[in-house]
């Protein structure tokens, strides 16, 4: 084992500790709960320590000095693990037991947690693109009101904004659902500038019309970013008997959450009656 350059000195529990994390669903009318896996968590590094003379010439304190400057420093630098090879790590904690009965040096336990740098090169970032389409929603909701731009009757939400801000809590568990929102704000959208162009031709209404406009290359973008990261090939099956979603899920070799996030409408009642037709994902 190294870490930040320094060769290990005799040790022992070189194994690791793993974790995953999950995003844990319950659904109506459906025993149990979904699990979405969101990734694996930081594997815990154990390792014991010897700085022993009677092990080894200069130890204690030489060795020691150079490996506790190391360990006293918080940020990640490279371990090299006897199993996973080279990995970034931190130091989490540790104790140091100096015994009066052993005079040749003392006995380390320490932990380190794998570590990633940059968190935005793990996983798409789609927060960013999110407060920026929330910002234009905004101004185009000013702009509207500003030149008395209706929105459509049947809008499913009452502004711009409170329908972009569905969209944020959407991105990282229902993705399928995000872009179903993103598709319904871009028809507003285009309601709203298609009443500007064939009614308000004033500088009032073009203001607005930039705006909305703005508004929707932002959220078009986002939905090119989430679809990327969900293109998955899908089908369909119209349900000839009723049935539950987990049992459908099973039948097609699907997650339930999957299926949840395919069909969100179906999950008010214990089952979906036969005529719906299900989506579900095809196996690649």
């Amino acid at each position: 084992m190294r870490f930040r350059g320094l060769n290990a000195p005799p040790y022992d529990v070189a194994g690791f500790n793993f974790a995953h994390s999950h995003g844990v669903r319950g659904y109506p009318y459906v025993d149990g709960e979904a699990f979405e896996w969101t990734g694996l968590n930081s594997k815990r590094l154990p390792f014991t320590l010897y700085f022993l003379n009677t092990l080894e010439p200069d130890l204690f304190p030489k060795a020691w000095n150079s490996w506790w400057k190391a360990l006293a420093n918080g940020e990640p630098g490279e371990l090299v693990h006897p199993l996973l090879g080279p990995v970034q790590a931190v130091v989490r904690d540790g104790d140091v037991q100096l015994v009066a009965q052993v005079i040749s040096g003392i006995v380390v336990h320490v932990n380190f947690s794998t570590a990633i740098k940059d968190p935005a090169e793990k996983r798409p970032d789609f927060t960013v693109k999110a407060k920026a389409a929330a910002g234009r929603a905004a101004d185009a909701d000013n702009a509207a009101a500003a030149a008395s731009i209706p929105y459509p009757a049947d809008m499913p939400g009452p502004s711009l904004l409170d329908m972009v801000k569905q969209i944020d809590g959407l991105l990282f568990l229902l993705k399928n659902e995000a872009l179903g929102v993103i598709a319904q704000v871009q028809g507003v959208i285009d309601f709203m500038v298609t009443f500007i162009d064939t009614n308000r031709p004033d500088h009032f209404a073009i203001h607005a019309r930039d705006a909305l406009v703005s508004l929707w290359v932002s959220l078009d973008a986002l939905a090119q970013e989430v679809g990327a990261n969900t293109a998955r090939k899908t089908g369909s099956e119209t349900l000839k008997s009723p049935t539950t979603l987990e049992a459908f899920a099973r039948r097609h070799g699907n997650a339930l959450a999957d299926i949840v996030e395919l069909n969100v409408s179906a999950i008010g009642a214990p089952e979906v009656p036969a005529g719906a037709t299900l989506k579900f994902y095809v196996s690649p």
